[in-house]
Formats: structure tokens, C-alpha cells, sequence
């Protein structure tokens, strides 16, 4: 009896030991990519405050759809883009849409 216990115990040893091993590899969280912010740019002053209103317009219509609207002091701006970009896939913001509105939250600071 004490032989079948020990072989069988041999024999499953051999089998773990000969099986395929699988690498389990530390999975890191995917960098939060940041909206670009606004740019210096030659446009004529039109073209920039057509894009901050057109921004301003998208956060009122898209965020308030969820929540009551924070006013862009009520945070600093090194925390808009990581609350931007957490908030980006719930509101169904693409990455310009995203940017038009941090660009209009980051002027009223």
C-alpha cells in the first residue's frame, strides 16, 4: 500500500514538473494620456475664442448631463487632465472634444 501511495506520488510529481510552465508576468496600469494643453498659436483671436466657447459648450452639455458642473477654480490645473481623462469615456468624449474642454477650464484659471 505504501508503495502505490509513494509511486503514485512519484508519478504525479514527474507530470507537474515535466508540464508546460506559464510566466506570470506583473501587469502595470496603462499611463493616463493627457489631452494636449492649449498651444501658442498665430490664429486670429476668432479662431481661439470660437474654440474655447465651442469647449464650454461641450462641458456644459456633456458633463452636466451626469453631474452638476464644477467651476474650473474649484480644482488646479495640474488635476483637470487626470479628471478629464477619467471622465472622457463616460461622457463619450473623443480625445479633441476632451481637449477643447480642458483648453476652456484651463483660460479660466
Amino acid at each position: 500500500m505504501k508503495f502505490r501511495l509513494i509511486s503514485a506520488f512519484v508519478l504525479a510529481a514527474a507530470i507537474y514538473s515535466c508540464s508546460p510552465k506559464v510566466a506570470v508576468t506583473a501587469t502595470q496600469p496603462d499611463p493616463v494620456q493627457v489631452p494636449p494643453k492649449i498651444v501658442e498659436t498665430n490664429a486670429p483671436n476668432e479662431v481661439v475664442v470660437a474654440a474655447l466657447e465651442e469647449g464650454k459648450s461641450l462641458m456644459e452639455k456633456q458633463c452636466a448631463n451626469c453631474h452638476s458642473l464644477f467651476a474650473p477654480k474649484e480644482f488646479r490645473a495640474d488635476q483637470w487632465p487626470s479628471i478629464l481623462k477619467r471622465m472622457q469615456k463616460k461622457a463619450r468624449l473623443n480625445d479633441d472634444e476632451t481637449a477643447l474642454i480642458q483648453n476652456y477650464i484651463l483660460s479660466e484659471l
